[in-house]
């Protein structure tokens, strides 16, 4: 059996496995534009994984709640929306609960993870096609 595995990656590369894949940096002040743009773009679907999703609903114009506000079109405009948030008592019990509610208000599928468990994660995945996988939540700044 070993050897068929052997064997198997000298008769066909690594690379004849692989998936082309753009790869672009949005780090710094590049996430927002890359993000919006995403959003704004999707046709199909879009699904979250995030670990905070923090809005201030009086704060309209900052980059998060627009964020927010783009997922919001997108399920308005008959994109499949599936949001998944954190919630954890270790870190900041109503973290995510602004985002929860500003979604959930308008429609869009949100839930949080069972409690006792924790997502982390900070991943986007648009029409299946693109994928955002990064280091940076949702969070208002001042």
């Amino acid at each position: 059996m070993g050897f068929i595995f052997i064997l198997s990656f000298l008769l066909f590369p690594i690379s004849s496995f692989a998936v082309p894949a753009d790869i672009k940096d949005i780090s710094d002040g590049k996430y927002f534009q890359a993000v919006h743009d995403q959003l704004s773009g999707a046709k199909d679907s879009i699904y979250i994984a995030m670990y905070e999703i923090s809005i201030d609903l009086d704060k309209t114009e900052s980059e998060a709640y627009k964020l927010v506000q783009d997922i919001v079109d997108a399920h308005a405009r008959g994109v499949k929306v599936e949001v998944y948030l954190d919630r954890t008592k270790t870190y900041d019990e109503d973290k995510n609960d602004s985002a929860f509610l500003a979604l959930y208000r308008k429609g869009v599928p949100v839930r949080f993870i069972t409690p006792g468990k924790r997502v982390h994660d900070k991943l986007i995945v648009i029409s299946g096609d693109e994928e955002i996988s990064c280091k940076r939540d949702f969070y208002h700044k001042d």
